[in-house]
């Protein structure tokens, strides 16, 4: 996998993890913006969204989610 492909990927993650938070009941952009400036919120939505969204068996912490799960994208959301 090429630095272009990686940075794709992570873009295309990051893309469904706000589009997953904006989903949810109540959440604005305005709460993303939070989100977005601290890693602890960001990683905790993350984990919400795989375990919600991709059926994943997770903690929903503040760490990211396991390495081998970090590539996977929800094909719906709620």
């Amino acid at each position: 996998m090429t630095e272009a492909d990686r940075l794709a990927r992570a873009k295309a993650v990051d893309a469904a993890i706000r589009a997953y938070y904006l989903s949810l009941p109540g959440k604005t952009v305005e709460g993303w913006a939070e989100v977005l400036m601290t890693s602890r919120k960001y990683h905790h939505v993350w984990r919400h969204m795989l375990r919600h969204a991709c059926g994943q068996d997770l903690a929903i912490n503040h760490f990211p989610p396991p390495i081998h799960l970090q590539h996977l994208i929800p094909r719906d959301r709620p």
